[in-house]
């Protein structure tokens, strides 16, 4: 992170604590919806292995037991995952707009504390953009990617743990496989970040 990020991060900062318990729950559901997502192929796997492994057309009645216990479980695991990411949802909305009312605030009191030799001298469509166009994005990034984002590195590291419990050899060689693709698309996003700013900065 360079000087800017940090900056920015340490202004941000205060707003977000605001919201902890918010940002903390939504992290909890997030880690129940990954949990939801690896199980999922459990039950079909149990009734592979069990169930349909030997071949047979007839179940007994601990197999048909057996059978409506997973799909309760099917039903359960379902259930979780709706709900988890209802809530996920649900707060990381309430915290994004909450945390872009409080930006607004502050932005537009900072805005009141400058002295007119200041607005004068500023362009009054940029000055609108920073209370308006900015302070969304803020809360667009909470509301939309940072949930997503959570999700998606804990479903990755899960399913990697996953993979090396059952087979350490087809762990490497999944991870030898992807991570070329994945430093591909870093480099090619810092191009576009460098290029962007070569723009702005023109």
């Amino acid at each position: 992170m360079n000087r800017a990020e940090v900056r920015s991060a340490r202004l941000l900062a205060p707003f977000l604590t605001r919201h902890w318990r918010a940002l903390a729950a939504s992290g909890v559901s997030t880690v129940v919806l990954t949990v939801a997502e690896l199980a999922q192929p459990w039950p079909l796997k149990i009734v592979i292995d069990r169930l349909l492994g030997e071949g047979t057309t007839s179940l007994t009645t601990s197999e048909l037991v057996l059978l409506g216990a997973l799909a309760g479980l099917v039903v359960a695991i379902a259930l979780a995952g709706a709900v988890a990411s209802y809530v996920s949802d649900l707060l990381l909305n309430r915290a994004g707009e909450r945390i872009v009312h409080d930006l607004r605030i502050a932005v537009y009191a900072h805005l009141q504390r400058l002295s007119l030799r200041f607005h004068d001298t500023r362009s009054k469509g940029d000055l609108v953009t920073r209370v308006t166009g900015d302070v969304d994005s803020i809360g667009t990034l909470f509301s939309q990617s940072v949930g997503s984002i959570a999700q998606s590195g804990l479903l990755l590291f899960g399913m990697v743990a996953v993979t090396l419990v059952l087979d350490p050899l087809l762990a490497l060689v999944s991870c030898l496989v992807a991570v070329p693709p994945a430093d591909a698309r870093h480099q090619t996003c810092c191009v576009g970040t460098r290029s962007g700013s070569r723009a702005v900065a023109q």
